[in-house]
This record gives structure tokens, C-alpha cells and sequence, in this order.
């Protein structure tokens, strides 16, 4: 049902930003009542966004515990060399001085 709406809200402001019609059928009631509505409509979106977005967090924090796999792929990316050991001397002396690090950081 969400989606439907979210597609929705998505095609009306499409279609509201690069087609402005006036109404005439409606007066200012009319208007003040649909602007309340999309507002509500979006509001209603963004929360189930957020509900389904901590949904999917709490359901990969709490899957199975003794599932190990992740820890072999890091092993793996070590050992292949596509990712660097963070605790070593060089790799922090190369984060000392990245400056896209620094800058993401506000330093």
C-alpha cells in the first residue's frame, strides 16, 4: 500500500512541478485541504520508511549468532589483499593524511 502511495506522491510531483493548473472546480478549502493531505501522505511515507528501515537493521542485528561466514569474508579480504589490516603503522599513518578523510571528518 505504501509503495503504491510513494509512487503516487512521486508521479503527482512530476506532474504538479512541470504542469501548474489552476483549479477551478475548488475554492481555498479545497486547496487547503489537499496541501494538508500531501503533507500528511509524505509525513506517512517518511515514517514508514523509517519503520521499515529499523525493521530490516533489527532483523540483520538479530540473525543467527553463531553464523561465523562474515568473519571468513574479512579473512579472505586480508589474505587477497583487496583490503589492508587498519591497525597497522602504515595504514594509519595513510589515514593521517588522507585528505577526503579528513575533510568527511570536518577536520
Amino acid at each position: 500500500m505504501f509503495k503504491r502511495l510513494a509512487q503516487q506522491l512521486k508521479i503527482s510531483d512530476i506532474k504538479s512541478s512541470s504542469f501548474p493548473v489552476s483549479r477551478p472546480w475548488g475554492g481555498k478549502k479545497y486547496v487547503a485541504d489537499k496541501n494538508f493531505l500531501d503533507k500528511l501522505s509524505k509525513h506517512a511515507l517518511s515514517e514508514y520508511e523509517k519503520k521499515m528501515s529499523i525493521k530490516k537493521f533489527t532483523k540483520l542485528t538479530l540473525s543467527d549468532p553463531e553464523d561465523c561466514s562474515h568473519n571468513d569474508l574479512v579473512e579472505n579480504l586480508f589474505e587477497t589483499g583487496v583490503a589492508d589490516d587498519i591497525q597497522s603503522v602504515s595504514s594509519i599513518k595513510s589515514l593521517a593524511v588522507n585528505p577526503k578523510l579528513l575533510k568527511d571528518l570536518g577536520l
